[in-house]
């Protein structure tokens, strides 16, 4: 009675006219104390509950608070579980009576209900589960029970709620699973999901929960694409069913019949496959009886198709029993799910009859990929459970995963070469094609399964089909040179077949028409360059280019970088083994840079085309301006002469060559000075400054010399590229012609020379010798008579300043005249004055002058202050006995003596040292210069040090280049 009226005072306060109620959370705390001491004991509380009546068509429609909700907070309390007052009959009761649209209390009471199942917080005390008779009595009957499926939805998710929380228990915890372990695979389970994902108003609340665990469970019976090939949704989507007039035993009637009416045969299949989900349902027996059939008997295809069509929409929602009977049907061996499962090579003992017929074929290869899901799903399921119970968990969970990718390894390979094999056996063009596309998502799926079936192998025979029915074989490319190494000659001969089937094959990549992949080009982004000719011709197409090769450039500096940062971060010894990586990253970073400006030169200058040669001399110009090393780099390791002009007129860059050219003309390879002539031509006609001038100057030096010092038979091979690059050197600087004219008749000398010297051969007039002679008559006629060189040169500064006259025609001339004036001791400040000119300019280095020559009686005095910071010893601080290398005479022992200790460490009398150092500034053993007062010498000084420097640097390029 005082339950009676407690409830009645709370409907009282949830009136809707009546105002809301708000209580302090400590004081319902104390409230409920005090209610369940003096009016009901919690025992007395869940006796009530549990003899609550069940609400009826229970829904989302039901509004208030309802007895699910009470039962919800004395499960989620664990009252009924404490006082051992069972309530599982009263849930199998208010479950019975569920209907769609599922109410969301429904759910958290059924979380609840499995959650006090099991122990808790030190607590042994359990409700009892639901029967297993319940279930299996719920679960009888038609799959497609309307009334039936909301309950059966949610016992199937306590069921795997259950299961859920046992796999998370202790496992100290003795409790296990209360049911069968084949219950479940037994239940409607792929109907229930299906319906519940294509009707998701109904079951709103019931969805999430419910794919969260069953995914967990059940992934490979969660519904897939083949379920939208075969318009199931829409059935399952209609409550109500289409009424269709089939008899399951007219129609076993006419399949006993059907091999001498075959027409009829067609017809009945044919309304059966235009019936609906349900009715196909209804008739599954007669539709594994039509199999049989079908295997038996050859029948037509019109029949097959329509049969593997119902099939394939029954398979969609059917249980694993209907996928049993399936195979029995097929090979007409007793195969279980659970053996499937474990071994799903047993498939393969199907009748020949399935491997002759596509649509059959269809349906095997259907079952294949279900059960080949299952076994990994549950092995997956297996390896969390002995994980999670292991007590050494991380070496046995390694030893575990490891044999088990052993197994499915070799589940898949022997999977894939049975398919092979037993598709080629019949030679039927639907089933490989069909087979063919199985193992190629096989393959997709794993990219190591297609390595090691290759590794394996399979006859030889098969390669040619699989090559071409098999969209992801190119992959091969990456491996198959590693099966050339293989010692076994079978292996190896596979690999030569699989290479050229490979190569016969393979035209994929629109630019290139290789298969090139996104590692490969960050790895080698000159694997651009097997782009077809077309890419070349055509500007839009060559923009796209580049824009890839500037994406793979970027991208495969950024790769390095981080390799290197991961490699210094791991290594012990990281200074010294960081400095070798980084030496070696940018070798192989200057290596690439270089080769791809040069073969984009030679690609764009290949096809002539104005665009393509405007957009590559842009990207080279980036590349430049981005590290000008790569320009030096670049043109030290040359490319063919003809590009030149169209490199400096085109790259705006190319400016910076004038400022190392000339350390090219040093190379001993004279193909590489012939190019650098040219390179120097070609700079001076765009940039016509006087840096160029002094560029041209120095040319003329080179090959002054060059004749002069070289044999005829080693120099001649330059000297006709050089000749038009003279005769273009007198138009752009006219200053310089008289000097041009002078080089130019001393290599027709040279040529003439060459002719003399096979006098016993009669040179025709085509001989390259008489064609040079006469190429530079025609330069030399050209410039005017006014050009005749008389062999002395008049040194006026003018002319000097202005780069006209050389350091050749003036060497001579400036020797003799500071020699004959060295020997004056009455120098003029004019002299002088020249001297230092040269010295400032840096000129005296050109012209071969040294200190001496020209200041041959300066005195070197060393500086005041470096005197000054020259140590001084006492010569009893001395342990050893010695000579002062001056005046010859030992150290004495007193104090009131002083030495001096030079930088280079020699020790002398400081009586002896000091007027030495005021008239030159080095040490009279060693000669090591002290700092010296003149700050002309100390010019000249760095001058030297810096020339020094400039031959080690060019000494180190040119071997780092060449070596």
């Amino acid at each position: 009675m005082m339950f009676a009226q407690i409830c009645d005072l709370r409907n009282a306060y949830t009136e809707p006219n009546e105002p809301d109620v708000k209580l302090d959370t400590r004081a319902l705390s104390k409230l409920r104390g005090l209610f369940l001491r003096h009016a009901i004991t919690e025992r007395e509380l869940a006796q009530r509950v549990s003899s609550l009546p069940v609400t009826r068509t229970l829904s989302i429609a039901h509004k208030g608070f309802l007895p699910a909700h009470c039962v919800a907070q004395l499960l989620t309390a664990r009252l009924f579980a404490k006082h051992s007052i069972p309530i599982h009959e009263w849930l199998e009761s208010q479950i019975v009576e569920c209907r769609s649209p599922v109410h969301p209390t429904v759910i958290e009471l059924i979380n609840a209900y499995a959650s006090s199942c099991l122990p808790a917080d030190g607590s042994r005390a359990v409700n009892e589960p639901l029967s297993e008779k319940f279930i299996e009595g719920l679960f009888a009957g038609d799959i497609v029970d309307e009334d039936m499926l909301v309950p059966r939805l949610l016992t199937f998710f306590f069921m795997l709620s259950l299961r859920s929380k046992i796999d998370k228990l202790d496992t100290a915890s003795a409790f296990t699973y209360p049911y069968k372990p084949n219950m479940e695979t037994r239940l409607p389970i792929r109907y229930m999901i299906s319906v519940m994902s294509a009707r998701s108003d109904d079951f709103q609340a019931l969805r999430s929960p419910m794919l969260r665990v069953a995914a967990h469970f059940y992934s490979y019976m969660l519904p897939d694409a083949n379920s939208l090939l075969y318009s199931v949704k829409a059935d399952l989507t209609s409550k109500l069913e289409r009424s269709d007039s089939f008899r399951e035993s007219e129609i076993d009637r006419f399949l006993e019949a059907i091999s001498t009416d075959t027409t009829r045969g067609v017809l009945y299949m044919e309304r059966l496959e235009w019936s609906s989900l349900r009715t196909q349902i209804h008739l599954r027996k007669c539709v594994l009886h039509a199999m049989r059939v079908a295997i038996k008997h050859s029948m037509p295809a019109p029949f097959v198709a329509s049969l593997t069509y119902v099939w394939n929409r029954i398979e969609n929602v059917e249980t694993v029993e209907f996928l049993e009977e399936t195979v029995n049907a097929l090979s007409g061996e007793r195969i279980t799910h659970e053996m499937l499962c474990d071994q799903p090579l047993l498939l393969y003992r199907c009748k020949d009859d399935v491997f002759k017929s596509g649509p059959l074929f269809s349906c095997f290869l259907r079952l294949l990929s279900f059960y080949h899901s299952a076994g990994r799903s549950i092995l997956a399921h297996k390896l969390q459970t002995a994980s999670a119970s292991s007590a050494n968990r991380q070496d046995q969970k390694a030893e575990r995963e490891e044999l088990a990718r052993s197994l499915l390894g070799a589940q898949d390979s022997e999977m894939v070469q049975v398919l092979l094999e037993a598709c080629w056996r019949f030679s039927n063009p639907e089933v490989q094609q069909l087979a063919c596309e199985h193992i190629h998502q096989m393959f997709i799926a794993d990219p190591v399964l297609l390595k090691l079936v290759h590794f394996q192998g399979y006859p030889v025979v098969m390669v040619p089909m699989a090559v071409r029915l098999i969209p992801s074989m190119h992959i091969c490319l990456d491996f198959v040179h590693e099966m050339l190494a293989l010692a076994d000659m079978s292996k190896r001969l596979f690999a030569i077949v699989l290479i050229t089937e490979l190569a016969q094959q393979e035209t994929v990549n629109a630019l290139s028409g290789e298969r090139i992949t996104h590692e490969m080009l960050c790895d080698q982004p000159l694997l651009l360059y097997r782009c077809k000719d077309d890419v070349f011709k055509s500007g839009p197409l060559f923009s796209c280019f580049l824009r890839l090769l500037s994406f793979y450039h970027s991208a495969g500096r950024s790769i390095l970088a981080h390799k290197l940062q991961t490699a210094s971060a791991s290594s012990a010894n990281r200074q010294d083994q960081k400095a070798e990586r980084e030496e070696l990253a940018r070798s192989l970073l200057g290596a690439q840079d270089s080769e791809m400006v040069q073969v984009l030169l030679e690609a764009c200058w290949r096809f002539s085309n104005p665009e393509v040669q405007q957009l590559a001399c842009e990207h080279i110009h980036q590349m430049f301006i981005a590290d000008p090393v790569l320009l030096k780099l670049v043109h030290f390791q040359g490319y063919p002469v003809v590009m030149v002009p169209m490199a400096v007129r085109l790259i705006p860059s190319m400016h910076i060559c004038l400022d190392f050219v000339h350390e090219m003309l040093a190379l001993a390879d004279m193909s590489k000075r012939l190019f650098a002539i040219v390179l120097i031509t070609e700079l001076a006609q765009q940039y016509r400054i006087e840096h160029s001038c002094i560029r041209v100057d120095l040319v003329l030096d080179v090959l002054w010399t060059l004749c002069r010092v070289l044999p005829c038979e080693e120099v001649f091979p330059l000297l006709p590229g050089v000749v038009p690059a003279l005769a273009r050197m007198m138009t752009v600087f006219p200053q310089l012609k008289d000097d041009v004219t002078y080089v130019l008749k001393g290599i027709s000398k040279t040529a003439t020379a060459r002719i003399i010297a096979s006098a016993t051969v009669l040179k025709p007039a085509s001989c390259p010798e008489r064609k040079l002679i006469a190429e530079i008559d025609r330069v030399i006629a050209k410039q005017g008579d006014n050009c005749a060189v008389h062999g002395k040169f008049v040194l006026s500064p003018a002319k000097f300043w202005r780069g006209s006259v050389n350091f050749r025609m003036i060497r001579s001339i400036m020797s003799d005249y500071f020699a004959e004036h060295s020997r004056n001791e009455n120098i003029s400040n004019d002299w002088l004055a020249v001297a230092r000119m040269l010295v400032e300019g840096g000129w005296n280095e050109q012209l071969g002058l040294t200190w001496e020559t020209m200041f041959p009686n300066s005195t070197k005095a060393a500086c005041p202050k470096a005197v000054a910071a020259l140590e001084r010893l006492r010569s009893n601080e001395l342990q050893d006995d010695g000579l002062c290398p001056v005046c010859i005479c030992e150290w004495e022992r007193d104090e009131s003596v002083r030495l001096v200790r030079m930088p280079c460490g020699h020790i002398l009398h400081e009586r002896c040292i000091l007027p030495w150092l005021k008239r030159t500034n080095s040490c009279p053993v060693c000669r090591h210069e002290l700092p010296c007062e003149d700050p002309l010498y100390e010019t000249y000084k760095k001058q030297q040090e810096r020339r020094r420097e400039r031959e080690a640097d060019l000494a180190e390029l040119h071997d780092s280049m060449f070596s």
